[in-house]
C-alpha cells in the first residue's frame, strides 16, 4: 500500500514537472494543484498509515500509547509543508498573472 501511495505521489509530481516545461513559467495553477493533491495524500496517509498491519511508524508519534498509534508525525508534517507551499506557489501564480495583465 505505502509503495502505490509513493507511486501516485510521484505520477502527479512528473505530471506538474512536464506542465512547467511547457508553460516555461515558475508558477502555474496545475503545479500548485498537483502539489495540493500530494499534501493531501500526505496528510490523510499520515493518519492511515499507523491501522495497516506491518507499518513502523516513525519515531514522531502523535497520540499513541503502547501498539496503537493515532497519527504518524513525520509524515503529517510533512504533508503540512507541501500544503503551505502549494498556497504559496498558487499566490505566486496570482501575482504572476496580475503582472501579465498589467504589461
Amino acid at each position: 500500500m505505502q509503495t502505490e501511495f509513493y507511486y501516485l505521489s510521484i505520477i502527479c509530481i512528473f505530471i506538474s514537472l512536464i506542465k512547467i516545461l511547457i508553460d516555461e513559467s515558475p508558477f502555474s495553477k496545475t503545479l500548485s494543484y498537483c502539489m495540493r493533491i500530494v499534501s493531501v495524500l500526505y496528510l490523510a496517509g499520515a493518519v492511515l498509515f499507523p491501522r495497516l498491519s506491518g507499518y513502523e511508524p516513525s519515531r514522531l508519534r502523535i497520540f499513541s500509547s503502547a501498539d496503537f498509534v493515532l497519527i504518524d508525525g513525520a509524515v503529517l508534517m510533512f504533508g503540512a509543508i507541501l500544503y503551505i507551499l502549494s498556497m504559496l506557489i498558487e499566490e505566486g501564480f496570482k501575482l504572476q498573472k496580475e503582472l501579465d495583465e498589467v504589461l
